[in-house]
């Protein structure tokens, strides 16, 4: 049984579908009260370093 994380799910994902998510949080497109939150606070450039890490 190995060691699992709840954002294993990310790991796989590439940046663009990652900067797309977080662009959608931050307008409201997709709605999560703690991802909104998160999000409309970042410029688009942390969008593209957080996706790029």
């Amino acid at each position: 049984m190995g060691f699992r994380t709840r954002n294993e799910g990310l790991a796989w994902r590439n940046d663009g579908y990652l900067i797309a998510a977080l662009r959608d949080f931050k307008t409201g497109a997709r709605q999560n009260d703690r991802m909104s939150t998160v999000a409309k606070t970042l410029s688009d450039a942390h969008i593209a370093k957080l996706a790029a890490f």
